[in-house]
């Protein structure tokens, strides 16, 4: 995903539509699903809706920890976080994020990529192999 405005409501807009669409594709339910990429500016509607809806696997665990990814003085300063590694929840799985963080040490470049280490942990054991089996 790309949500580049610099208006919150035009990315929330967004967000909402790409998350619609997946909430009526019937097998996003049953299979693990990563949204990755941009959101550049997020109103307080679309934060709520992420955290109700969404799993931040990018978010970095310990406080203080930088979260900007545009390589200027200024973005580090506010350090919002932009670019993100979101699962969508499944009704068999539990997506938890074990590490997290900005690759930060480039020189050079626009934006700084992350990267997000994470565990699928089944929700009900047996129960995915069983509806697989099936």
């Amino acid at each position: 995903m790309n949500l580049y405005s610099t208006k919150s409501k035009v990315d929330s807009l967004e967000l909402a539509n790409i998350l619609r669409d997946l909430e009526h594709a019937g097998e996003n339910r049953e299979n693990l699903s990563l949204l990755m990429g941009t959101i550049n500016s997020m109103s307080d509607e679309a934060k709520l809706t992420m955290e109700k809806s969404l799993v931040n696997l990018s978010e970095p665990k310990e406080p203080g920890v930088l979260k900007n990814t545009l390589n200027s003085y200024n973005d580090a300063v506010n350090n919002i976080q932009r670019d993100f590694i979101l699962g969508v929840p499944s009704d068999f799985d539990k997506l938890e994020s074990i590490y997290s963080g900005v690759l930060s040490k480039f020189d050079f470049g626009i934006r700084f990529p992350v990267h997000a280490i994470i565990n699928v942990i089944p929700k009900k054991e047996g129960e995915r192999l069983k509806v697989i089996n099936q």
